[in-house]
């Protein structure tokens, strides 16, 4: 016979009610707070990921930097998306995602990639 855990049974109704309204003003409050996105594109001429930021910034990465967009074709580069809250942009057929905070903050791809990048510089 098989169990399935119900989760009725593991949070109150005020409890979980409780935890909806934080993450909501959690989420209210990181929109109002931390880097979003309006749009992004492929600039295939710079050869760049731009990033225009609701605060009418705008971020231009070379894609040569972004783990998992440096090989990639111009058409794969195009094929993308932007969370609706411009949080994240995503390659579904690349298998990457990136937060757009992290962008702002110049994080390219995991340690190791990053640890890349700065031998690369210093040669």
């Amino acid at each position: 016979m098989e169990t399935r855990n119900d989760w009725t049974q593991l949070i109150s109704d005020e409890d979980l009610d409780l935890q909806i309204a934080q993450a909501i003003e959690a989420g209210e409050i990181a929109n109002q707070t931390e880097p979003r996105a309006s749009r992004v594109c492929y600039d295939e001429a710079q050869d760049a990921i731009v990033i225009y930021l609701k605060n009418d910034l705008f971020l231009g990465i070379p894609r040569r930097l972004l783990q998992g967009l440096d090989r990639a074709t111009t058409e794969e580069l195009q094929d993308f998306w932007l969370t609706s809250n411009g949080d994240a942009v995503h390659w579904d057929q690349l298998n990457v995602s990136f937060g757009i905070t992290g962008l702002v903050n110049e994080v390219y791809g995991t340690q190791n990639w990053m640890d890349g990048l700065m031998v690369s510089a210093s040669r």
